[in-house]
């Protein structure tokens, strides 16, 4: 018996958890790093060393993939990232499994964590569809 995991097909979607939140909801159970309200992005330590570490780790992985048709920004609090980290995690997911063109690249947002200026960011790093948690 293999201790490799045994995939029936190849994964064509990727979830990428970002574990960051400005303060705990009352209502959350997912473990979750509280970095306050003024941090965010290449400014909070814990996030550029987060990013850089998700993206080590996705180049480990060995599975032959076709190419992902959707990745999925989830949490905590996506966008607490900024546009520019977002397009590093793609960029790494792209050269690890590819990326389809017509794919749904979707990121979760708090209305209170994100400008017009980095919603236009995040859709020049590729994401084109976002969801309001509320």
């Amino acid at each position: 018996m293999s201790s490799q995991p045994q995939h029936l097909s190849p994964p064509s979607a990727a979830y990428i958890h970002i574990p960051f939140c400005r303060r705990r909801c009352y209502y959350c159970d997912f473990p979750v790093s509280i970095v306050g309200d003024r941090v965010r992005g290449e400014q909070s330590g814990t996030i550029v060393e987060y990013v850089a570490q998700l993206c080590q780790e996705i180049t480990t992985n060995s599975v032959s993939s076709t190419r992902l048709n959707t990745a999925f920004f989830g949490g905590g609090t996506p966008s607490l990232l900024s546009s520019n980290q977002v397009k590093e995690i793609l960029a790494t997911l792209d050269r690890q499994f590819g990326i389809a063109s017509d794919a749904e690249i979707s990121m979760e947002i708090d209305p209170g964590t994100f400008s017009l200026e980095q919603l236009q960011g995040y859709a020049q790093a590729g994401v084109n569809r976002i969801s309001f948690g509320v």
